[in-house]
């Protein structure tokens, strides 16, 4: 399996994957996967690339075709959520309608054109994970967590209500806290350790029975890589020598061209401070 890069704006994690099953999350993220970065309204999908992608072990065409159209009649089109923004607010269905070609071997998926940014507008608020990492994981509540937790991979710390933490990791009203701690938290942690260092689950509880309001997420944050965007978009309102030249020190400038581009405003600076009896 390829090591694809599963990325998508944050908006996506405030949806609850009400009733998908360990198989329909990694075929659902698969197909993230693909469409990311495409402006395209509608995306076409081989059998074979979706089973790579996940590692389908079954055979049978017709088992594959089954589950496919399961995933994509019984969940993908119901799965809606609301956006808020600047300008508007509304809601739908991420994804609008499916066609699959037995005969032609590929499904062709199409996108609600409203909510496009959701897989496609990735400037800074958005979640980031490798699919084959994600497809390890055999359960549903870990593969959840997996991904809400990336989203604040920096941080280290993640809390929700026992009533957001029940609605995003579609926890049945049904499950007394001794239920969730077993069927929930307890594969949660004992999958995620290994992924997210020092990972600790701690529950706060309130009143005078100690009834459980809130569950804590913590780990090891991640170091993130500063930022290496080219030179060429370097917008700092102030440039001095010292950063500058701090900058290629620290740095690895994407090509020999931008590295000149700042050796050339290294030079500059020192002219234009020379000039002023100063150099910074």
């Amino acid at each position: 399996m390829a090591n694809e890069v599963v990325k998508y704006h944050n908006d996506l994690n405030t949806v609850p994957f009400r009733r998908f099953n360990s198989r329909e999350l990694d075929l659902f993220f698969a197909i993230c996967a693909k469409m990311k970065g495409k402006e395209n309204k509608e995306v076409i999908f081989s059998f074979s690339e979706l089973k790579g992608l996940i590692q389908y072990k079954f055979t049978g065409k017709q088992r594959f075709i089954d589950d496919l159209d399961s995933l994509l009649y019984d969940k993908l089109l119901d799965l809606k959520f609301k956006y808020d923004n600047d300008n508007s607010r509304g809601g739908g269905a991420l994804f609008t309608d499916y066609d699959i070609d037995k005969n032609g071997d590929y499904v062709t998926i199409s996108v609600n054109e409203k909510l496009t940014y959701i897989l496609n507008q990735l400037e800074s608020v958005f979640t980031r994970f490798e699919l084959e990492e994600f497809t390890t994981l055999r359960s549903s509540y870990a593969k959840n967590m997996y991904r809400l937790l990336k989203q604040w991979k920096s941080v280290g710390k993640k809390s929700w209500s026992i009533k957001e933490c029940r609605r995003l990791s579609d926890i049945p009203q049904s499950y007394p806290m001794r239920e969730i701690d077993k069927r929930v938290l307890t594969p949660i942690e004992t999958e995620l350790s290994p992924i997210f260092k020092g990972l600790s689950i701690n529950k706060e509880k309130k009143g005078r029975g100690g009834k459980v309001t809130s569950i804590e997420f913590t780990f090891q944050a991640e170091t993130v890589p500063k930022k290496t965007s080219s030179y060429k978009k370097y917008n700092r309102k102030v440039e001095t020598v010292n950063f500058l030249e701090n900058e290629l020190r620290e740095e690895t400038p994407p090509n020999e061209a931008d590295a000149q581009s700042v050796s050339e405003r290294i030079a500059k600076l020192k002219s234009s401070n020379k000039n002023k009896g100063e150099v910074k």
